[in-house]
């Protein structure tokens, strides 16, 4: 209703105008949904018999000849071939990246039209997940891709990388958006990779994470050696326990461990002490022969182990 009215009301400021000199198209833009203003997008006029080429534009709200926001006039008689009465006309907003549908209206003999409603569309929005920037994976990689869009009209998503020194598209969907998120799967070799993934809306509008993540494919197992071991022991108490522990990618956990004499087996955590050296205090609950062993996982999920000498 208050849109209805401001209407109203403009035409009736602007009806000295309407007499002859001018037949005015008016209407209403919604703001998009994502909060951008309508107010300053230019609207396009043209008739449809006769082809765009031949358009005439004017701004939306205050800075336009309405002079309100949210609202446009245009005079359809400064057109190349002027409007005259039966005439369908198109109007519709195409400032990249916020457009609009076409809406048409019918030009009447009452020296002014109401078209209907314009909406600026909200441009879809794309975020990236796992594998995360600075990250590791095995070989068989997910990509989660997540987008938004509030005009709920996304028709694209595809996922692209860089595996071999150029960006390319190496996969995409055009449906099962309900969730806002996809796993893109791919089988990549040992190396360090980009990534990033586009979403695309009906209007064409699209647009790529705003960064990009690189990460890196570790197929290669960790190196362990050098486990230390006490094989006789004379009382209880703690000993610390050894283990080298190299990586082409990132340590993620070692872990030392103990075999009692009884063969029960208890594991301790090893801290990293420098070079490639973990170390972890084992407790000695008996007297007997103890025999340890140090496993190592890295980031992408390999695993190694070793044992020190009986």
């Amino acid at each position: 209703m208050r849109k209805l009215s401001t209407l109203v009301f403009l035409i009736f400021v602007f009806g000295i105008n309407f007499v002859c000199a001018a037949h005015w198209i008016s209407g209403w833009v919604e703001d998009a949904l994502d909060g951008e203003s309508a107010n300053g997008k230019t609207v396009a006029l043209w008739k449809p018999s006769v082809g765009a080429n031949d358009n005439i534009t004017g701004v939306v709200g205050p800075t336009g000849m309405a002079g309100v926001s949210n609202i446009y006039l245009i005079d359809c008689e400064l057109l190349g071939s002027p409007c005259i009465v039966g005439d369908i006309l198109s109007l519709g907003i195409f400032g990249y990246p916020y457009l609009s549908w076409i809406v048409n209206v019918t030009v009447s003999g009452a020296g002014y039209d109401i078209s209907g409603n314009l909406s600026l569309n909200s441009p879809p929005v794309a975020s990236l997940g796992a594998p995360a920037n600075g990250g590791y994976s095995d070989a068989s990689v997910d990509f989660y891709c997540a987008f938004n869009d509030y005009d709920e009209n996304i028709v694209r998503v595809s996922l692209w990388g860089n595996w071999s020194g150029s960006w390319t598209e190496e996969d995409f969907i055009t449906s099962g958006f309900e969730d806002g998120y996809y796993y893109f799967s791919e089988v990549l070799t040992e190396g360090y990779y980009d990534w990033s993934c586009y979403v695309e809306d009906e209007f064409g509008v699209g647009g790529f994470a705003p960064n990009n993540n690189t990460f890196f494919v570790d197929t290669t197992p960790p190196s362990v050696s050098n486990v230390t071991s006490v094989t006789e022991v004379c009382g209880l108490g703690s000993i610390p326990v050894e283990c080298s522990v190299s990586d082409n990618g990132e340590v993620a956990s070692v872990i030392i461990q103990a075999i009692s004499p009884n063969s029960s087996l208890i594991n301790y955590s090893a801290s990293w002490i420098s070079g490639d050296i973990y170390r972890a205090s084992v407790d000695l609950g008996s007297v007997g022969i103890w025999n340890f062993d140090c496993f190592a996982n890295d980031s992408a999920g390999n695993v190694n182990s070793s044992s020190g000498e009986p």
